[in-house]
This record gives C-alpha cells, sequence and structure tokens, in this order.
C-alpha cells in the first residue's frame, strides 16, 4: 500500500509537471473563419470583392458561404451584380475547393443570371493571415449559343484574425 502511494504521488507530480509545460492560450485554438478578398475573374466578369465565411471545421472537411460584389461601368449607368457561393473544402491549409455559385445583376433587371461552379485549389490557415486561391469556374449560361464558358478565378485576400 505504502509503494502504492508513493508512485502515485510521483505520478501526479511528473503529470502535473508535464501538463504545464506549454501555454496554449484559448485564442490561439479559435478557428478564424472570416475572410475578405478580391477575386480577378470567378464569378464576376472581370473582378469582385468578396466575404467568406466558414460554416463547419471538422478536421480535413470545411463548408463556406462566400457573397460577392461588382460593378461595372455600363450604358447608361453602373451595373452592379451580387454572386453567393457555397463552396466544400477538402484538406488542411492548402486544401481542394468545389462549389456552386449564382451571379445576377441587380440594376439591370431584365439580364439573365449565371451560374458558377468552382474546380481549384485554396490557401487558409484556421488562425488566420494571407488567403489566396486559384480555380477553373466554368460559367453556366442559360441562353445564347454556348452554354458553357470557360473561365478561371484568382484570388488574394485576408484571413481575419
Amino acid at each position: 500500500m505504502r509503494r502504492l502511494i508513493i508512485i502515485l504521488t510521483i505520478s501526479l507530480t511528473v503529470l502535473n509537471y508535464c501538463y504545464s509545460q506549454g501555454h496554449i492560450s484559448p485564442d490561439s485554438l479559435r478557428i478564424r473563419r472570416s475572410s475578405v478578398f478580391l477575386e480577378i475573374g470567378g464569378n464576376s466578369k472581370l473582378y469582385s470583392i468578396n466575404y467568406d465565411y466558414l460554416l463547419t471545421v471538422k478536421n480535413k472537411f470545411k463548408t463556406a458561404m462566400t457573397i460577392g460584389i461588382a460593378g461595372y461601368k455600363g450604358y447608361p449607368n453602373i451595373d452592379l451584380e451580387l454572386s453567393p457561393q457555397f463552396n466544400i473544402l477538402i484538406g488542411g491549409k492548402l486544401c481542394a475547393e468545389i462549389g456552386v455559385g449564382y451571379t445576377r445583376s441587380v440594376t439591370i433587371i431584365d439580364r439573365e443570371g449565371y451560374s458558377v461552379l468552382r474546380f481549384g485549389a485554396r490557401y487558409q490557415k484556421t488562425n488566420g493571415g494571407f488567403f489566396g486561391r486559384f480555380a477553373i469556374t466554368p460559367i453556366l449560361i442559360y441562353f445564347g449559343d454556348l452554354p458553357v464558358t470557360p473561365w478561371v478565378g484568382l484570388s488574394i485576400g485576408y484571413t481575419i484574425k
């Protein structure tokens, strides 16, 4: 019995010492979910300013919602487009990204919108910082001669800490 008490005392002392060696702040464990970025191509004709939010984060699987806005000088006034998108991410900091979105003009009512698919790669650390992605983004147009238009997108931004 005496031997058991000595072993338990030593074990608890060693475990307490080992546990206290590294201090992990709760703030460093928090996942940064919000990102802002500029995208060239992608969901828009030329460029868009976007906000992205990670909805779920489970090991190597994430889902995200993105909303983008783009403005173009058109005749007779400015054409303003909104483009929501849903993405599935598979991987760590560098992950595969698969998504679907829809872009529609909010200022020119009679113009049809179009769907956009996304197949690409995304770099995003869960603790914030640089955000980047590159994707093939075919545009699905429901009118006209060519129903699928090949397109690409390049995004650079920041995950808010």
